[in-house]
């Protein structure tokens, strides 16, 4: 399909195609848009970054470019009325500059939207106050992290990368702003016991 080229992450010799809703004609939009909430899922890159043996998104995180992004967006908001994005991204968050630049963007163009996006604790800790601020500002209303489990014998099995030390940390830096923070975890991992089901429970 029609859409447009953006580079790899990490990898300036490559790129794929990301389409644009707005290029696709014969698809009805609204039928996809939550009516009450006037929301539309929307996926800003591919991949991730790591390599969680659960998931099959990582090896590669290709995000596209921002002033095409927030010219998609812009165009969807204005064309659909919309009040809210859901984006759809694995993880929106491995890259501060892009993301501060893509909130920038949401408030220049004056968007008025919430949103909300998947994100990994391990990155977001490390995001500066300025960017955080702007994620505040810009919209945000839900940041979910993708903990998966608290079992610490589990988490090295499906290299998830990150700890619950980490994953308390970022809880703590993104307890100052007025955006909520989520949790997904998975249950019933392979060598799972009723003390690691216990050790997420617990943890949340």
């Amino acid at each position: 399909c029609e859409g447009r080229k953006t580079r790899l992450y990490g990898d300036p010799g490559l790129s794929v195609r990301c389409p644009s809703l707005m290029q696709w004609p014969r698809i009805d939009v609204s039928r996809y848009i939550n009516p009450t909430a006037r929301a539309l899922a929307y996926v800003s890159s591919i991949g991730c970054t790591h390599m969680c043996r659960f998931c099959r998104m990582g090896g590669g995180w290709h995000p596209a470019p921002v002033d095409e992004t927030l010219a998609d967006l812009e165009n969807l908001i204005r064309a659909y009325d919309l009040s809210a994005i859901t984006f759809q991204d694995a993880n929106f968050f491995p890259s501060p500059a892009r993301v501060k630049r893509l909130c920038q963007g949401f408030m220049d163009r004056q968007f008025n939207i919430t949103w909300h996006a998947n994100g990994r604790a391990d990155q977001l800790a490390k995001y500066p106050e300025e960017t955080l601020r702007l994620i505040e500002e810009s919209g945000c209303r839900l940041v979910i992290l993708g903990v998966e489990t608290a079992s610490p014998k589990l988490a090295p099995l499906i290299g998830k990368g990150e700890g619950t030390e980490q994953i308390e940390d970022c809880v703590s830096v993104l307890n100052r702003y007025s955006f909520a923070v989520n949790a997904h975890f998975i249950f019933g991992l392979p060598g799972e016991l009723p003390k690691d089901t216990m050790d997420s429970i617990q943890f949340y």
